[in-house]
């Protein structure tokens, strides 16, 4: 009910159903993705508007789907496991590690060979999260290296 609220009612407003159109679809999703909703949402929320046509079509209201010809925003295919940080981050992310316990889990890291350097980035893989069973959550962290 929440992106119902949020987000499909305030943009289509009082419109009819048999009124919306597919270059009103269309519109709806450039929104979404210009407000910054994630593509995922995005996909989401015309899945939604996809089924509440379904359910018109199947009970009377409407004779189309226009959300059928709307093509559905792309996924970025991106490594979400690696994330380089900008020099601003990598000082904030130090200045707040900066304590003893940060700098022997480095250690750790380092020693376990999980962390590598080259000229362009430092990587290091660690445990971020100890579940209470199972293995233990793992991710990457790239930091980009100083220039020369």
């Amino acid at each position: 009910m929440g992106a119902t609220c949020v987000h499909v009612a305030p943009f289509f407003g009082e419109k009819p159903i048999g009124d919306i159109t597919k270059d009103d679809i269309e519109q709806f999703v450039a929104v979404r993705l210009d407000n910054h909703q994630s593509i995922k949402s995005t996909r989401n929320y015309l899945g939604f508007v996809h089924s509440v046509f379904d359910f018109a079509l199947r009970n009377g209201p409407v004779v189309a789907n226009p959300c059928k010809a709307v093509e559905k925003p792309e996924a970025v295919d991106e490594d979400q496991d690696i994330r380089f940080l900008d020099q601003a981050e990598l000082d904030a992310l130090m200045a707040t590690a900066a304590g003893p316990r940060t700098r022997r889990k480095a250690g750790r890291l380092s020693a376990q060979g999980d962390c590598d350097a080259s000229p362009t980035a430092r990587r290091c893989r660690g445990k971020l999260s100890q579940p209470s069973s199972g293995s233990p959550s793992r991710r990457r962290l790239a930091v980009p290296s100083r220039p020369g």
